[in-house]
């Protein structure tokens, strides 16, 4: 593999597994102007994908300023010929080892030398996948979040045998699709943001069990507190400004032994019967006869306006 290997319109991009990371994928690759093959083992699961695709194309468009016609997106029976010919494939398959092994194994003939298989996996370490496979240094993580034709974080993470040409190629592939590549120094379970989200989430957990508030408390804290600045700035930046014109260090100073009394408070809850009632009862409200699409549809919409805010556009 050559360094000075891009990703361009000119060969199609695959997509393995159309559910709904997939689909979104592919809205994403269509998007900008790729041709996308599709494979999915279900039927079901690729009915609806050319409307689906066309239909969030048409919301990017004006995000993105996108001109070009949208690519084609041809679904396949067969994951072998999905990836023929593709110069990089976004795999999707079930949060399972050994799944994504007999699925990596059935399309390693099917390969182009260069073509790079980039993992949607939100918690396998890329060495694990790459375990006995032939084309070990072009496998990479590229882990979105959902859905990812709208949320811009990618999290590129390299196993063992991934070359540094695979990371550099799919850190500007992503950057190239408007999305906002980060690569880890090193592998972990869930790798950053989903660890970032489990700690959050399980002190929102413990502060409904133990009686400190109700789920649906807890949610508007989030949403009216300490959301909308983490979302603009991120931790780091929040608290250095919190330190006022001595920022960060000051901050520490002074609001650090607060947080680590904190810290030696914080739980960890059980899923028990009585907090999966009170968790349901909190959101129930919210969901006030909504149906699934309308509350999806309503959420792109918003996390599109907002994330032209953060962008400062």
């Amino acid at each position: 593999m050559q360094s000075t290997q891009r990703i361009t319109t000119d060969k199609p991009v695959a997509v393995l597994g159309a559910g709904t990371i997939g689909l979104s994928w592919a809205a994403l690759f269509a998007a900008h102007g790729f041709n996308v093959r599709i494979w999915d083992p279900s039927e079901k699961a690729t009915a609806d994908v050319t409307a689906f695709v066309q239909r969030e194309r048409d919301r990017l468009a004006p995000v993105f300023g996108l001109e070009q016609t949208i690519g084609a997106v041809e679904v396949f029976k067969t994951a072998q010929l999905a990836v023929t010919g593709a110069q990089f494939v976004q795999e999707n398959s079930p949060e399972v080892l050994s799944v994504k092994h007999e699925l990596y194994r059935s399309i390693a003939s099917s390969l182009d030398p260069d073509c790079i298989v980039a993992s949607s996996t939100s918690s396998i370490p890329p060495s694990e996948l790459q375990a006995g496979m032939p084309f070990a240094e072009r496998i990479v993580v590229g882990h979105p979040f959902n859905p990812p034709h709208i949320m811009p974080l990618v999290e590129v993470v390299a196993g063992r045998d991934t070359s540094p040409e695979t990371v550099a190629i799919a850190m500007a592939f992503y950057a190239d699709l408007h999305r906002k590549p980060i690569q880890l120094l090193r592998e972990a379970p869930g790798h950053l943001a989903n660890r970032l989200q489990a700690a959050l989430w399980r002190e929102a957990l413990h502060a409904v069990q133990s009686g400190l508030a109700t789920a649906e408390d807890v949610d508007t804290a989030m949403m009216y507190g300490p959301g909308p600045r983490w979302a603009l700035l991120g931790p780091h930046m929040t608290f250095h400004l919190a330190g006022g014109d001595e920022g960060y260090g000051h901050f520490i100073d002074h609001l650090g032994p607060a947080f680590e009394r904190m810290w030696n408070d914080l739980g960890s809850a059980s899923f028990d019967e009585k907090l999966v009632d009170q968790l349901l009862e909190g959101v129930r409200p919210r969901v006030a006869g909504k149906t699934y699409d309308e509350l999806v549809d309503s959420r792109n919409a918003s996390l599109l306006q907002m994330l032209k805010l953060i962008e400062g556009e």
